[in-house]
Formats: C-alpha cells, structure tokens, sequence
C-alpha cells in the first residue's frame, strides 16, 4: 500500500512511496477527477494528475507549454482530456481544451468575463461565469445553450 502523500507547499517534496515528483513550484490547489481516481495538483509552474492509488504520475505540464498559467484543471474521468481555466488576469475568461497524451491544445474559447468554474461528463462541457452558464456538446464543442444568471428585475 502507497504511503500518504506528504505535501509542504511545494512540488519537489511531494512525495508518495518512493517517487519523488519532479518541481513544478509552490501548490495552489488540488482536487480529484470525477471518480476520484486521480488527483490533480496546481502549482506554480504547472500542474501534475496523479493516480489516487499508486500515486505514479500520469501527466505532467509546465505552464509555458501549455499556454500559460492555468488556476483549475478539471479531468474528464481518467481520460486525457483536461478543461484547462487561464489564471492571469487576461486569461481568467479563457477556457482551453487540452489532450494531456498528445500534450496540444484541442481548441480553446474566450468569454467576456471570468469562468467560475468548468464540469465534464462524457456529453457535454458546462462553464460557469458570474451572470451566464454556457452549455457545449463535448465532441464539437458547439454551443448548446446559454442560461442567463442574471436575476428578473423587479415588477413595479
């Protein structure tokens, strides 16, 4: 059985067993894929997807060659399609659908303001923003719906 991961703020001693994970800088977040079979780690400089189990790396990305600095990653079950969210300012609108075997960019949108948050199932890409949800067919990623947040406004 794996020894639980010990983590002091920074990826190169993130250890689990005997693998020791290589630097991706200083971890901001962490979270499970759908399943709960993998764990994904934000850090500073990248991000890891780790195996819940045996706690092997199963990909691994520095920023600059995914397109800059990502602040959520959500994984499709244990595939290796990522929803990759922008995490500088002029990139917290910017959604980029990433093949974490192949390691390119898949196809990426822009909205208008921040995306809040991104959820996967096999059919669809659902993004969240503060006054919309936007709904996609995942094969295509073709608009399906847009709901609008916005609360109706007061009757007189």
């Amino acid at each position: 059985m794996a020894e639980p991961i010990k983590t002091e703020g920074s990826m190169e001693r993130l250890t689990c067993g005997s693998a020791t994970r290589s630097s991706l800088g200083e971890i901001s977040s962490v979270g499970l894929n759908q399943d709960g079979s993998c764990i994904v780690v934000i850090a500073s400089r990248g991000f890891s997807i780790l195996d819940v189990e045996t706690c092997q790396p199963l990909y691994q990305e520095y920023f600059h060659a995914c397109g800059g600095v990502v602040r959520e990653v959500e994984m499709l079950f244990q595939t290796s399609l990522l929803a990759l969210v922008g995490g500088t300012a002029e990139s917290r609108g910017q959604l980029t659908m990433w093949n974490a075997r192949a390691r390119c960019s898949i196809c990426t949108l822009k909205f208008c303001s921040d995306i809040c948050a991104v959820r996967l199932n096999h059919r669809r890409a659902v993004v969240l923003l503060k006054n919309k949800v936007h709904i996609f067919d995942l094969k295509t990623m073709k608009s399906l719906l847009v709901v609008d947040r916005e609360a109706p406004p007061l009757a007189p």
